[in-house]
């Protein structure tokens, strides 16, 4: 690993732990009935959106060594993952609940 990959990877990190430390504080303001599980579904996503933030901020600055990164461009990769994953996500668990109920 290069000099300069390791901090792409934990600003991009940074970037998607600040988002899920944001969305944990307000799931855990809302009413005891009506939070969110926090369960294995709740923590794999929340560890894999972190995740996803620094693996994509050094895919990003691999493919335009010309143009590297700076930290906050990590940051900013890591804070978009969360919602571009988000429609994706919305479609996909639509469209599985469409097949699970027969409705073509």
């Amino acid at each position: 690993m290069q000099e300069r990959e390791l901090p792409i990877i934990l600003f991009g990190m940074f970037g998607g732990l600040s988002l899920n430390i944001i969305r944990f504080l307000l799931a855990s303001l809302n009413p005891h009935q009506h939070r969110i599980t926090f369960d294995l579904a709740y923590w794999l996503q929340f560890v894999g959106l972190t995740m996803s933030g620094g693996i994509v901020a050094l895919a990003r600055d691999m493919s335009l060594p010309a143009n590297p990164l700076t930290p906050i461009d990590s940051i900013y990769i890591g804070l978009s993952l969360p919602v571009l994953f988000k429609p994706a996500a919305e479609q996909l668990i639509s469209f599985a609940k469409e097949k699970k109920s027969g409705i073509d």
